[in-house]
């Protein structure tokens, strides 16, 4: 080593300070080459990089199933079933996690635990947007005590009290704690646009219409088991008349418009169904406003 010292100071003029430092900086980099030679450097990076690779695959085949419960197709297979009626096994199968399966099963069997699609939606840690694609395919069991049944001996007395909505103007929409001016009206458009309510679920569609408000207007309002919606005559309707209804898409509407151009007049809701471009759960809830009548 002291040589070495000796060769440096003579060689570069180095100070005996000097050539230590640059010895010990030697030194350092044999070492740091060395470990890169050993390859245990190598081998932690390889290591993360697998890791992270099997993420990587992992959230790549959790998108890619999420993508198949968004597609058309996986949609277009379903069809409309009872929530009370549905396995732990099936809501896993349809994309809730089987915690959230679990729960809502649970909830399902108790007595008003799960009444209409507000009560669903507001379940604990509730996938928000898988129930909104969901909600045309629910069918809520509303024979249990305690229920909204405005068919019921009980809640016909309570109607005469009680106004119906099919007639409802602003201003009394605006006696209901929390409807102003600009909320009665969008729920006035939005009847006019369906051609009436036959459903209390309906009011939740009304663009901004907060659950507990719309939960309050049927407290002073009621939908009568005598109302007869204004209705599409489905075999004279332009596609424009189609798409006026807030049900249909001009996807939808023209799929409706072209079946019956190539295969003539709709007879019933059965030949509604054969349209294939109509999902089930729209189906359903468009035969009301229908007139098949030529």
């Amino acid at each position: 080593m002291k040589n070495v010292k000796r060769a440096l100071e003579i060689s570069f003029g180095f100070s005996a300070k000097e050539a230590n430092g640059f010895i010990v900086l030697m030194l350092i980099n044999l070492l740091l080459f060395g470990l890169v030679l050993g390859k245990p450097w190598l081998w932690f990076v390889s290591n993360t990089y697998e890791e992270d690779q099997k993420k990587a695959e992992a959230l790549l085949l959790a998108w890619e199933n999420q993508l198949t419960r968004d597609s058309i197709s996986f949609w277009q297979g379903f069809s409309p079933f009872e929530v009370q009626k549905a396995t732990q096994k099936q809501w896993e199968a349809i994309g809730f996690d089987a915690y959230l399966a679990k729960r809502i099963k649970a909830l399902a069997n108790k007595p008003n635990g799960i009444i209409n699609f507000d009560s669903f939606l507001s379940i604990k840690n509730m996938d928000t947007a898988l129930a909104i694609k969901l909600k045309p395919y629910l069918i809520f069991n509303n024979t249990r005590k305690g229920n909204n049944d405005f068919t019921s001996a009980k809640t016909k007395t309570k109607q005469l009290k009680r106004k119906d909505i099919n007639m409802a103007d602003t201003t009394e929409l605006k006696t209901v704690f929390g409807i102003g001016s600009k909320l009665a009206r969008r729920i006035i458009l939005y009847r006019q646009q369906l051609g009436g309510f036959v459903k209390e679920d309906q009011l939740f569609e009304v663009f901004k219409m907060d659950s507990v408000v719309a939960e309050r207007v049927f407290k002073s309002f009621y939908i009568s088991d005598t109302f007869i919606p204004n209705q599409i005559m489905i075999n004279r309707a332009s596609l424009s008349d189609l798409l006026a209804h807030p049900y249909l898409t001009y996807k939808t509407a023209n799929a409706i418009y072209n079946y019956r151009k190539q295969h003539g007049p709709y007879k019933s809701a059965a030949d509604l169904a054969l349209v294939k471009a109509l999902p089930p759960g729209v189906a359903e809830k468009l035969i009301p406003y229908i007139s098949f009548a030529e």
